[in-house]
């Protein structure tokens, strides 16, 4: 019978193997390739995370995550969970996997704020995140862009954040995204703590400012996946 549990270390290659067989089915099919252990990464990258399985005879039917944070709703500071990466193995689907796997993580949410992105064209998340929100909010666009084999000239000096960059790239941020709904908060420490987590021997994350003059006008964050 199938049951429900948190991911362990030893998880790694049946969630690598999992993700190869659970695609999404939204617009652009794609899936997660891990080159190391994900619970080990997910756990360095974002502690506090929460990971899912669940298993029938020892087997991976499917996963999902959780993770927690506090974001600003309407000028007031609210603890959110983001509900992240389900999949269900193409071979089980339709057997209320996900829906288990949803209720498993709404259940660890409590009264938090409940998030989640979902692709267009995904139907069956769309059908289950029926069952539990209140709201569709819109769209978010990510758009793909093609990179150039050197940088373009500048007349800013760019470089990684380091020393007083940090809290400066903070107040930017925060002026930059102003009146957002669901904006994250971030601090200096926050900024530099993100780009500073190693995974498997090295960092696959870094923070970029933009630098007029001695004063920082520009940052970006760029993660290497």
């Amino acid at each position: 019978a199938m049951r429900l549990r948190e991911a362990r270390e030893t998880d790694g290659d049946a969630l690598a193997a999992l993700a190869a067989a659970g695609a999404d089915t939204g617009a652009i099919r794609y899936f997660p390739r891990y080159h190391g252990n994900p619970v080990v990464a997910a756990a360095a990258l974002e502690p506090g995370l929460r990971w899912v399985v669940a298993e029938d005879g020892g087997e991976l039917l499917g996963a999902a995550q959780v993770s927690f944070g506090e974001c600003e709703l309407e000028g007031e500071l609210r603890r959110f969970a983001l509900l992240n990466s389900l999949m269900v193995h193409r071979d089980h689907r339709r057997r209320g996997i996900a829906r288990a796997l949803t209720d498993w993580r709404l259940e660890q949410a409590g009264d938090a704020l409940v998030l989640a992105n979902i692709q267009s064209g995904n139907e069956g998340s769309f059908a289950n995140a029926r069952k539990w929100a209140t709201h569709f909010i819109g769209q978010l666009t990510t758009p793909p862009f093609g990179v150039v084999g050197r940088a373009p000239r500048s007349r800013f000096e760019l470089r990684e954040a380091t020393g007083g960059d940090w809290d400066a790239a903070a107040a930017g941020l925060a002026r930059f995204e102003a009146g957002w709904n669901l904006r994250v908060p971030e601090t200096g420490a926050s900024l530099e703590e993100w780009a500073s987590v190693e995974v498997f021997g090295g960092r696959i994350r870094r923070y970029l400012v933009a630098v007029d003059g001695g004063e920082v006008v520009a940052g970006a964050g760029f993660v290497e996946a």
